[in-house]
């Protein structure tokens, strides 16, 4: 699992990691749905493949967790959020 860097910018709500705290979730990885697994499978999934686990959706029964660079997808949100402010 990468090592996340919590930048002081960021909010304390997003759920990286080993901050989330949902029991089960739904993980999509990069060649689409794997399923659904306990946190701790997971995790070590992500930790497999060397890629953060971030949680994406948290409405719904099952939260949707996706396996990606968090540093990379935080930027791309802020990007897009700029934008669309314009």
């Amino acid at each position: 699992m990468r090592q996340f860097r919590n930048n002081r910018r960021q909010g304390n709500d997003q759920m990286i990691n080993d901050a989330i705290r949902f029991p089960q979730l739904r993980v999509v990885g990069e060649s689409g749905q794997m399923g659904v697994m306990s946190k701790a499978q997971a995790l070590a999934l992500a930790d497999e493949h060397k890629t953060d686990l971030v949680v994406i959706s948290a409405d719904g029964e099952i939260p949707v967790a996706k396996l990606l660079n968090a540093n990379k997808y935080f930027y791309e949100q802020k990007r897009k959020a700029k934008e669309t402010a314009k």
